[in-house]
């Protein structure tokens, strides 16, 4: 093969009818074929000038005839590319007809499947004769002729051919005389030709697309020649480079099927050739099914699907390539409908594996996005359903719900010409949500253990300092825990906020944790104030007497203000219940003297507290309100029957034992008031009417004791006449305590 000058001549097929595979791939190689392309192959006598036309007409350099010998010089098939014809054409130049030396060995059969070979593979097809031959039964090429027909028929390849005779050596016979007596010739071979019954009313123009072309004697008009071939190196150039004929079989496919086509053809020696109808049918119907292939992904629906499937989900995804697919494979069975059924129906399977190899990575690109899509919204919807719902029960309720949404999806996701399980999906969608569960578990015990300790050291720092401002009750009292709030509870955020640095939470999530720690710190503050508000009562009592003992332990001399010295601690106790009564860490609350005014000059207060629930127009407490105003009324005239029976046995004790020059001391242990006397002869002791000794209630009791033993003791020694002992009957007793004024309860006693 000569490669300098890049026509690639080759003989691909020897005299002895062997294809020659190595040469036969090395010049496929070389060529590097690609579609579309073209085959023309020539046939004719021998020694009719065939390889001289292709060299002068395609730019070969096939062997050709020496004048001196005129014998055989082509032999077998040979196979050469053009140059500068455009789509790449391949020429084959076959070995010629009526040789002597095939003659003398009988092997015309050779011939007939030379001619067959090349009917089946090539697009143009040139009938090289002389002028002078028409007419004649063997110079005509009758024989060869008929040949053609025939195999046509047992071929059945739809696709017309184009059959160019070459008149060689014209005369002064006109072309167009020639031209008639020629097709004359070629209608009665047709008609002479055994069809098919389907086929025998068809006309040869529905096969071959018949063309003719005289060329002058090239020995003796050899500058005619050259000018009339390059006339029609024009038209073919023309005629193949817009028509764009493409080869039998595509392009990768050319090697093996020509390789096949041989060997079938070979093997066939009567040429009747069934199985090569099988392998047009494979070679035709796998061309349409490339053109399905190429019209799908020529769809504009697909391009947009394959385009916006890279970035997100495509809803409808599944129906609308379904869509695209049946309408690939309907038009499919329409134009494959005349070959053989087996072949057709595999070639249909190939063309569906085809088509599914382009759709796959877009189909896969979008069940990842939706995979990712349906664990993203898990985790959000995981996190919004843990802050309402217990761990166990928010991770199945999700896990369950989304993965059916996942399994909708991939249903919309479903095209129904394909068998796509999207099981690995889903496991992996599983194994995903699993994974977030459990780390989600572990975060949230690490989170909880951090959190604890937090308010562990927040608690510890605000407890017992806000129960002891609370109990000291001082003016500026909730200024004072305020103020300790919130710098503990900046040190334990930043704290907590160093502590989960490692934990890689997002802001968010920070925040509400901060957000946490800070309403514990202010929760705590609101629990000990509700836990002194519930025993405020008793703690007013307390230090009412602590207060009252300590201004009467001070007094050694001259007259006791005793008046004087109950106001004061009743101030003090007042206080106690004012800063108690509302939790003020949100802005200031009302001032003491609006707070005093509430209690004192109000005098329609009831002594029942159900009394203010029985109203009609309810009043509206203020936020952190821990004891209403009818409840502070309520408890402050309780307590004033506390301090008026006090201030009136003490005064009493005053008036009558002034002479003997004792002083008093009040102790108050649990609602029993003992007024001592500096003697320790005798001792008083006095249990308030208003305070029960069940301490599981808190109403008047009935019980109301004076023991006066050992006052009358005392007096009977001083030789002073002492008052009887008093009892009180149940009716006394409410009325002492609902008067409960000063000169009612010594009128009384």
């Amino acid at each position: 093969m000569q490669m300098e000058d890049h026509c690639f001549a080759t003989q691909i097929i020897g005299w002895d009818g062997v294809l020659d595979i190595p040469k036969f791939d090395e010049f496929t190689k070389h060529v590097k074929l690609n579609d579309p392309y073209c085959v023309v192959s020539i046939l004719g006598p021998q020694s009719s000038g065939k390889s001289t036309l292709l060299n002068h007409l395609f730019g070969t350099n096939f062997q050709e005839m020496n004048i001196e010998q005129r014998s055989q010089t082509t032999k077998g098939v040979w196979l050469a590319k053009a140059k500068n014809i455009g789509p790449c054409t391949l020429v084959m130049d076959l070995e010629g007809t009526d040789g002597m030396e095939r003659a003398d060995r009988d092997d015309t059969a050779f011939e007939n499947q030379t001619a067959l070979f090349a009917l089946a593979v090539s697009d143009v097809v040139l009938i090289n004769m002389s002028c002078k031959d028409i007419g004649r039964e063997q110079g005509g090429s009758r024989p060869l002729l008929k040949t053609i027909f025939q195999v046509l028929m047992k071929l059945f390849d739809p696709r017309k051919k184009t059959m160019l005779f070459v008149i060689r050596d014209k005369s002064k016979t006109p072309f167009e005389s020639l031209v008639s007596s020629l097709q004359t010739d070629i209608l009665k071979i047709w008609e002479c030709v055994p069809k098919p019954q389907d086929q025998r009313s068809t006309n040869i123009n529905d096969f071959f697309n018949l063309q003719f072309e005289s060329l002058s004697n090239y020995e003796h008009q050899e500058d005619s020649f050259k000018e009339e071939v390059s006339g029609l190196r024009s038209r073919f150039q023309k005629s193949i480079g817009h028509a764009g004929p493409s080869g039998n079989f595509p392009a990768s496919d050319f090697s093996v099927s020509t390789k096949e086509m041989w060997k079938l053809i070979k093997e066939d020696k009567d040429l009747d050739l069934p199985s090569h109808k099988v392998m047009v049918a494979r070679v035709r119907c796998w061309q349409i099914g490339s053109a399905k292939v190429s019209s799908f992904t020529a769809d504009e629906e697909w391009k947009h699907c394959e385009e916006a499937v890279q970035n997100d989900c495509v809803p409808g995804f599944g129906k609308k390539i379904s869509g695209l697919f049946l309408r690939c494979l309907s038009e499919y069975d329409k134009e494959s409908i005349y070959y053989d059924e087996g072949v057709r129906t595999l070639e249909r399977q190939q063309l569906v594996s085809r088509i599914s190899q382009l759709v796959h990575p877009a189909y896969i690109s979008l069940m990842k996005h939706f995979l990712n899509g349906t664990l993203k919204e898990f985790k959000e919807s995981f996190h919004e359903a843990l802050k309402i719902e217990e761990f166990r029960v928010a991770a199945h309720a999700c896990a369950q719900s989304f993965l059916h949404k996942f399994r909708k999806g991939c249903e919309d996701a479903t095209i129904q010409q394909v068998k796509w399980d999207p099981a690995t999906f889903e496991d992996k969608l599983k194994h995903a949500i699993d994974a977030h569960v459990e780390s989600v578990r572990v975060l949230k015990r690490k989170v909880a253990d951090i959190c604890g300790r937090s308010q562990g050291r927040l608690t510890r720092a605000l407890a017992e300092p806000v129960k002891e401002f609370l109990r000291s009750a001082r003016y500026n009292t909730w200024e004072v825990i305020k103020t300790l709030l919130v710098s503990e509870t900046i040190a334990a955020a930043a704290d907590l906020k160093n502590d989960l640095s490692d934990l890689e939470l997002d802001d968010g999530t920070v925040k509400e944790l901060l957000s946490r720690l800070r309403n514990h710190g202010r929760s705590l503050v609101e629990s000990k104030a509700k836990e002194e508000a519930k025993t405020i009562s008793i703690r007013m009592k307390d230090r009412l007497t602590i207060l009252f003992n300590a201004d009467m332990s001070r007094v050694r001399n001259g007259k006791v203000d005793i008046q004087a010295i109950a106001e004061s601690a009743r101030d003090e106790c007042m206080m106690m219940l004012w800063i108690i009564s509302t939790i003020w860490l949100d802005g200031d609350g009302d001032t003491f003297e609006n707070f005093r005014s509430l209690l004192v000059l109000d005098k329609s207060c009831q002594l029942d507290p159900l009394a203010s629930i029985s109203r009609k127009k309810e009043l509206i407490l203020k936020a952190g309100t821990l004891i209403s105003p009818d409840n502070c009324k309520f408890l402050w005239s309780q307590f004033m029957v506390h301090v008026d029976c006090i201030v009136t046995l003490v005064l009493h004790a005053e008036t009558n034992f002034r002479n003997f020059g004792w002083g008093t001391k009040i102790h108050n242990e649990r609602g029993t008031v003992r007024l001592n006397c500096v003697s320790p002869s005798w001792r008083l002791r006095f249990s308030p009417p208003w305070t029960s000794r069940d301490r599981r209630h808190d109403h008047v009791s009935p019980r109301f004791i004076v023991s006066t033993r050992p006052l009358q003791r005392a007096w009977s020694r001083a030789g002073r006449s002492p008052y009887a002992p008093v009892a009180l009957s149940p009716q006394r007793l409410s009325y002492v305590a609902q008067h409960k004024r000063n000169d009612h309860f010594a009128s009384t006693f």
